[in-house]
């Protein structure tokens, strides 16, 4: 009895063993991958459409130096799909300005350390051609535009100091960036290197911006008051190239973070609760609402895999969100990234 009971255990060890292992067989483009903190080490983490985990490979260590900060001091990890069977991984710094790169051979299922290093105080953005990021130097503060390949293209100079948000239209060679600066919030818009408009929206705070088929997307979070005191807004602005107002979306709770693909705006806001709200770019009528619990500010991004199936990215979970029911998949470790499923633009 007692051997039997062994030979079935390590049955089961060397299938969970297979299971787990071999994900080369499978493509990369239908697995769903993190960057996770656990313990002294960090690691690339895959997992099937179910939220299965499937296998964690190690590729830096925090004793080394690598420590990943606050969702506010900037994303601590961007991952993007590098050609078929490739991904480039962007990985923060803690406290010293700037991000290493690596890459993933899924044939080899292994991370490797680039040499390339990007400064960096706050930003980094992944457009369709460039990687954007914003950097300081004395006291000023510049948009850096390089290749993917590390070559340095352009070097902008900013009118504010407290910039929080990059989109770009790669094709037509146009940024904006969004400022918080200590009372105003700022949209401003640069073409071939060079600033040509900027809207003020003074005291509204702007939680985000998303750019989608050239329209601007701009999530307006709260009013500012005096000190600390604000007043929750409901609303997304929607511009067209030219920075002109086009449309606006009235949302249910107080938008901080948006993603727009696929021709659905989704919003996570803030109320009662955390909410996951998606409306239709055409119609701008809501399409669906799902319900989050609460604490937002644990949530770094929303993974849209197609327009059913959407997974939020949170500290130490993933919610698979399939034709409205949601799933929540508890994390071996502390998530720590900003997953895209392609380059942005």
């Amino acid at each position: 009895m007692k051997n039997r009971l062994f030979s079935l255990l390590i049955l089961l060890l060397i299938l969970c063993l297979v299971s787990c292992s071999n994900i080369k067989d499978k493509n990369l483009s239908d697995l769903n991958y993190i960057v996770k903190a656990k313990e002294d080490d960090i690691y690339l983490s895959f997992f099937d459409g179910t939220g299965k985990e499937l296998k964690d490979i190690k590729f830096s260590a925090h004793k080394k130096g690598i420590f990943l900060p606050d969702v506010t001091e900037g994303p601590p990890a961007l991952i993007v799909q590098d050609g078929k069977d490739s991904l480039k991984i962007y990985l923060s710094v803690f406290n010293e300005d700037r991000y290493e790169t690596y890459t993933y051979d899924h044939s080899k299922q292994k991370v490797e350390k680039m040499n390339n290093i990007i400064d960096s105080n706050w930003n980094l953005y992944l457009g369709e051609k460039y990687i954007y990021n914003t950097v300081s130097k004395g006291q000023n503060t510049f948009l850096q535009k390089t290749t993917y390949k590390n070559h340095k293209v352009d070097e902008i100079d900013l009118p504010y100091n407290n910039p929080e948000k990059i989109v770009s239209n790669d094709k037509q060679d146009t940024q904006y960036v969004m400022f918080n600066e200590e009372n105003k919030s700022i949209l401003v818009k640069f073409k071939d290197g060079k600033k040509v408009k900027e809207l003020d929206f003074g005291k509204q705070y702007i939680g985000d911006v998303e750019i989608y088929n050239k329209n601007i997307y701009v999530a307006k979070t709260k009013e500012r008051k005096d000190k600390e005191d604000s007043t929750p807004l409901k609303e997304i602005e929607i511009f067209n190239a030219d920075l002109n107002k086009v449309s606006t979306i009235e949302t249910k709770g107080s938008p901080n973070m948006i993603k727009v693909k696929q021709g659905i705006v989704y919003v996570i806001s803030d109320g009662d609760e955390t909410l996951l709200e998606e409306y239709d770019t055409n119609s701008l009528k809501s399409m669906n609402t799902i319900k989050l619990g609460s604490g937002s500010s644990s949530i770094w991004d929303i993974l849209v895999r197609d327009k059913n199936k959407v997974i939020v990215v949170k500290n130490n979970s993933l919610l698979y969100v399939d034709r409205g029911r949601k799933k929540s998949i508890d994390i071996d470790g502390d998530t720590k990234s900003i997953t895209l499923s392609q380059p942005n633009g």
